[in-house]
């Protein structure tokens, strides 16, 4: 393939420039008059920093050297706990180096991204010796695969979608692989039913192919917050994450910092429909998608392109903010309601609590009957204000540097604080609804679309499988 005069189209290439990115017009219309006689190709996303270090069989906070004039700044890179060693890494936005592969060499070129223009995305610039660009393609797809490898395990095995495009998270993977079912204290058939649910969609394929049925499902996780939805979704990720693709969604915003950006949500179901069989996971779904997106957004779960073999699991702490639409029957089909913790539950989760620090010189000798009352005092919490009151009670030991002899009295007192929270964010959650409601009056039809959506939550309430 050579390139043909297109002087003709001149004027239209120039209206295309003042309303596209003019970076990437200047950056080919230049390298095209550089090296005239050689093949430019412009890939988006393409030459990493992690395949860099490994082609020069070098360490990352070394790759940045490499990158010969341009625009770069260092940054502090911060390990996740425990680790406590930092490095200084070269940011490249702009530079130029030479890569030889299978005996050609490729002039690389990288623009992007900009820091200040809300996206992730950076572009390469190939430029090489060729009668066509067959050797550049064949030299996409060689580092393309390569990173397809890597982003297939992310970070034992999860890719998170993060500032318009996806990336390995090394803390959050740490917080997924570190995740025990057995530390999960929920309702035992709820968790079964859960686990059966994702376990029987990726087993059955072939079921759903017989019945003439898209093979594709979504769970919607539901609930106020503090109780186990997040656990539970690392869990699952830490389950599939070694069998199948799994991608987790951090934010959509975009780059014009909105929320639920039209592009990031195409390139978030474009992955998923690659990476098939996947588990997709959106977290605070209500956050994530916002009023200007939302039909999009219903218009890729429906799959007008076929979303074969996704698994699409969301969560939301207001499910009543959720239009009826999103949570139709197709596209989520299961609803599982995490509500606070029974009696019987918050004395495990005592119980479990007590045996963890028993032998702490925190902690004194404690009788048979301190979870049973634990329990008893502490209707309506969630399960993150149980775990505050113990986190409270040794930091406060630990604080006062002597181990009480009646630690009745000061959980009593942690138990009573946490209640006066617990009333305090109850008071702020209903002046909000008020607020809402008082600004969807003013809008016509909207009285009928909320009263909807309490149906849908007052519904989901009594559905805990």
């Amino acid at each position: 393939m050579t390139h043909t005069d297109t002087s003709g189209y001149k004027s239209v290439l120039k209206y295309y420039h003042r309303r596209s990115d003019p970076q990437l017009f200047d950056l080919i219309d230049g390298l095209r008059k550089y090296c005239p006689s050689k093949q430019v190709l412009l890939v988006q996303n393409f030459v990493t920093d992690e395949f860099l270090a490994r082609w020069f069989d070098t360490e990352l906070d070394e790759v940045g050297r490499r990158w010969g004039y341009g625009v770069s700044w260092l940054m502090w890179d911060r390990p996740p706990p425990p680790q406590t060693t930092g490095r200084v890494l070269t940011e490249v936005q702009t530079g130029h180096l030479q890569v030889t592969w299978n005996n050609v060499v490729f002039d690389v070129l990288r623009v992007g991204p900009d820091p200040g223009y809300g996206d992730r995305r950076s572009w390469c610039a190939l430029s090489f010796d060729g009668s066509d660009d067959s050797k550049g393609r064949a030299f996409v797809a060689h580092v393309s695969r390569w990173n397809d490898e890597q982003n297939s395990r992310g970070d034992q095995g999860v890719l998170v979608f993060d500032r318009g495009t996806w990336e390995t998270d090394k803390t959050f993977a740490k917080e997924v692989q570190g995740a025990e079912w057995e530390d999960l204290v929920l309702d035992a058939t709820m968790l079964k039913n859960i686990r059966e649910n994702v376990d029987s969609f990726f087993a059955n394929q072939e079921l759903y192919e017989s019945l003439n049925v898209t093979w594709k499902r979504g769970l919607l996780f539901s609930g106020p917050p503090g109780n186990g939805k997040t656990q539970t979704i690392k869990l699952l990720l830490k389950d599939n994450a070694q069998r199948r693709a799994c991608l987790y969604v951090k934010s959509t915003k975009g780059q014009d910092g909105q929320r639920g950006s039209e592009d990031c949500i195409a390139a978030i179901f474009k992955k998923a429909r690659e990476s098939h069989p996947c588990l997709l996971v959106f977290e605070d779904l209500d956050s994530l998608i916002g009023n200007n997106t939302r039909t999009f957004f219903l218009n890729e779960v429906d799959g007008f392109t076929r979303n074969h073999g996704i698994l699409i699991l969301a969560s939301t702490n207001h499910p009543q903010s959720i239009e009826a639409a999103i949570t139709r029957p197709s596209r989520f089909d299961v609803v599982h309601t995490f509500l606070p913790p029974t009696p019987e539950l918050r004395r495990e989760y005592a119980t479990r609590w007590l045996s963890k620090i028993a032998d702490t010189h925190l902690f004194p000798k404690f009788g048979d009957n301190l979870a049973k009352d634990i329990a008893e005092n502490t209707e309506g919490f969630s399960y993150a204000y149980m775990k505050e009151l113990f986190v409270g009670y040794l930091l406060q030991q630990a604080h006062a540097g002597a181990v009480t002899t009646d630690p009745w009295s000061l959980l009593v007192k942690q138990i009573d604080d946490l209640k006066m929270q617990i009333e305090t964010f109850k008071k702020k959650e209903k002046e909000k609804e008020k607020e809402k409601e008082k600004e969807e009056e003013k809008v016509p039809g909207a009285g009928a679309s909320r009263d909807r959506r309490r149906r849908i939550f007052f519904l989901s309430m009594f559905y805990r499988g």
